[in-house]
């Protein structure tokens, strides 16, 4: 295994790059993969390594950016803890209220997979793997779930939903 993950990690790095849109993302993918490997040792057979290096090198992607999304810097929650006058405005408490108010409303159109997903994941922090493993469906089905979800509310509040990870990341969809 780790004579075939060599022989195709110049072709791996230069498709990760290309999916991922960051050079960074996909070497850090690609170092943990590799570490991955270092682990399983020659005993696993595969029969596609290029295909599977892939996938595990995108899964491993996935994970980091799922994990990193999910924090904040220590200074963006003092920002938030010493927002100066926050709150204070009546125009801006009305326009919160009626936001989270039609959340509320289009969390509950939604089909209950996908609002399981939406919530698990978001609310709760918890791993693509671990809802999947929860839910019996495999992981890109809660990533198809949880994009559906994030779409659908974002047209139901009138908020413009960015795809900030993955093949056109930071365009509107």
């Amino acid at each position: 295994m780790r004579n075939a993950f060599l022989n195709y990690y110049d072709q791996l790095r230069r498709r990760l790059r290309q999916q991922l849109g960051s050079a960074d993302l996909a070497d850090d993918a690609l170092h943990e993969t590799w570490l991955r490997i270092e682990r399983i040792g020659d005993s696993r057979e595969v029969r596609n390594p290029a295909a599977y290096f892939y996938r595990a090198a995108l899964n491993e992607a996935f994970d980091r950016h799922r994990d990193s999304a999910r924090l904040l810097l220590e200074s963006e929650v003092d920002a938030l803890i010493h927002l100066e006058g926050a709150g204070q405005d009546p125009v801006a408490i009305t326009s919160a209220r009626q936001d989270i108010d039609a959340l509320r409303q289009a969390l509950k159109k939604l089909p209950a997979r996908q609002r399981h997903v939406l919530m698990a994941s978001r609310l709760q922090g918890e791993p693509h793997r671990d809802i999947a493993a929860g839910l019996g469906v495999s992981t890109r089905t809660v990533e198809k779930d949880l994009k559906a979800a994030l779409r659908f509310c974002g047209e139901e509040v009138g908020r413009e939903v960015i795809q900030r990870f993955g093949p056109g990341a930071g365009t509107p969809s």
